[in-house]
């Protein structure tokens, strides 16, 4: 209606646009011709239903609502970040993006600040009480297309395709400005470094699911602390994470200290309190307990627990978390947790929840897909219905998958992995890797055990970020943290379906460090288990199962299979 009124009603007009290889979208993106220069012209539109909002915090963040208050990006920055995303991927540079934030249901007194925000593109707010200036805002950059080509130009753009997280993480050090960070995810970004600046002691805690940029984030404002010069290091629980970092950005940046800046948990038991200026803790929901181990001295056995001398080390502690990806009994990060203990020992704490798909992260229709398919809750089983930018086939055969992502591994980039329903024993050199997956007639290894290779075969910590991993199999405890282009999933006998229902069985996994666990948290692991499994693609995953009933029944939700 009010493109009508603005004498606009010609111009086209595409609802919820989707950006390329992310979840985000353009609530309305208008296409036409710049009515001076006749090129093909775009405006990108941003609707929110707030009644109030006022910003807060210098990093974009708003708190928006009159009945309850909730902090989320500034919509201004949130357009302009899009924008530029789009740009970037899909629209050639010299074809004009404008951007306007409309409120239908706010008065302008109760958002003017949000008008003090300057905005790089050019984006404005708008309220019913200044439509006019809103129609005269769209009419100077737009004007109906007879020739409908600007649409047009939309579908047949290429598309540029982001790189993979790691090869991505070592262009960051190099100074390449890799990453487009959208809405919360540029907030968190933001709030970290607004933090570093003021030097006060706070711990933000960024929680979000797969595939919605945690790691990315992180390594993003490593290296950018990094940069700017202060004392900053990454922290995980994880041998192959932290070891595939220092390889892989140390490797790429020769002649650098960056292998220094990626650490363990239990690094910092004794710290120096406050000697960092920022201690960034990725995959945060494996923080443990305690930092001591059975090997540690009793004289050294601090009796602080780990989350405790994680936030003291820092002035500013960021924890990433996903509390769905904790699978080792003892990994007990979780946001009460750490809020709690930050608030102890008088820190402010910032919470922030990611919820856009990250761009190099494969699909958000996927995720969900997996997410309803292994849901404790009983409901439906979900059909998948295709996404246009990622594939899902079921296997017959444990040979069928694997042939389809040796086709799919151009460049060493994709992988196999199992639920842990075999025996994963030691490999000796100058022997054969012992075939411990058995499937009928089709053996293969698991992925190396320890830090050093053996015969050609990667370690389990460079597993998957090696192009010789692909000829063993991973399992959740190597890939938490990775992606791969294709992933190929064989659930094992573990998890079955039967009738109308998941059946854990408990006596067909080998995880013994799963001995402990009751039947319900045990069921609760193994779904969790083949969630991260499921959760490791950018552009497709194979699944077979070694039970029939269940093939059968995943035959039924995805209707196209392997050949």
């Amino acid at each position: 209606m009010e493109l009508t009124e603005a004498g606009l009603g010609e111009i086209d007009a595409l609802a919820n646009f989707r950006l390329p290889y992310t979840s985000a979208e353009f609530d309305l993106l208008l296409a036409g011709v710049h009515p001076q220069t006749g090129k093909h012209s775009y405006v990108a539109i941003e609707m929110k239903g707030w009644l109030a909002a006022r910003p807060e915090h210098a990093s974009g963040a708003v708190v928006k609502g009159l009945e309850g208050l909730r902090h989320t990006i500034h919509p201004v920055i949130q357009l302009d970040k899009m924008i530029t995303y789009f740009r970037e991927r899909a629209v050639a540079s010299d074809q004009p993006i404008s951007g306007l934030v409309w409120l239908p249901q706010a008065r302008d007194a109760d958002v003017c600040s949000l008008h003090e925000f300057e905005s790089a593109e050019g984006t404005r707010v708008f309220t019913p009480e200044s439509r006019a200036e809103m129609a005269d805002f769209v009419r100077t950059r737009l004007a109906p297309d007879p020739s409908r080509r600007a649409v047009e130009t939309l579908s047949s753009s290429p598309v540029r395709e982001p790189h993979p997280l790691l090869v991505a993480a070592a262009n960051e050090f190099k100074g390449y400005d890799e990453y487009v960070f959208l809405g919360n995810q540029e907030l968190a970004r933001s709030a970290v470094l607004e933090a570093a600046e003021s030097g006060v002691n706070e711990t933000l805690i960024v929680s979000g699911r797969p595939a919605t940029g945690k790691s990315a984030i992180a390594i993003s404002l490593l290296a950018e602390l990094a940069r700017r010069g202060y004392s900053v290091t990454h922290a995980t629980g994880s041998r192959p994470a932290t070891s595939t970092w220092r390889k892989v950005v140390g490797t790429e940046n020769p002649g650098t200290k960056v292998r220094g800046l990626f650490t363990y948990f239990n690094n910092y038991s004794g710290a120096e309190p406050r000697g960092l200026d920022v201690l960034i803790c990725d995959e945060a929901h494996r923080v443990r307990d305690t930092s001591a181990t059975r090997y540690t001295r009793r004289d050294q056995r601090t009796g602080v627990p780990q989350v405790v001398e994680l936030i003291q080390a820092a002035k500013v502690s960021v924890f990433f978390l996903d509390p769905e990806q904790a699978l080792r009994p003892g990994e007990i990060g979780t946001e009460e947790l750490i809020a709690s203990a930050a608030v102890d020992n008088g820190r402010t704490v910032r919470r922030i929840t990611l919820d856009e798909q990250f761009g190099a992260d494969g699909s958000s229709e996927y995720l969900a897909w997996t997410r309803l398919l292994l849901d404790e809750q009983r409901h439906p089983l979900p059909i998948w219905t295709g996404d246009r930018e990622f594939t899902v086939e079921i296997a017959d055969t444990p040979q069928e998958m694997e042939a389809r992502i040796r086709q799919q591994d151009l460049d060493g980039t994709s992988r196999i992995v199992a639920g842990l329903c075999w025996p994963w024993s030691e490999a000796k050199p100058g022997e054969n890797l012992p075939l411990d997956i058995q499937i009928g007639d089709w053996a293969r290894p698991w992925s190396v055990k320890g830090d050093r290779g053996v015969n050609g075969a990667p370690s389990s910590s460079h597993w998957a970020s090696d192009p010789a991993g692909i000829g063993q199999i991973g399992s959740v405890y190597n890939v938490q943290g990775f992606e791969f282009d294709w992933t190929g999933v064989i659930l094992g006998p573990d998890l079955v379906w039967r009738t109308d229902r998941w059946v854990a069985q408990r006596t067909e996994n080998l995880d013994f460090g799963l001995n402990r666990l009751d039947d319900h948290a045990f069921d609760k692991h193994i779904r969790r288990t083949y969630r991260v499994l499921l959760s490791r693609s950018r552009k497709g995953t194979i699944v077979y199962s070694t039970d029939p009933e269940t093939r059968h029944m995943l035959h039924k939700l995805v209707r196209s299979k392997a050949h």
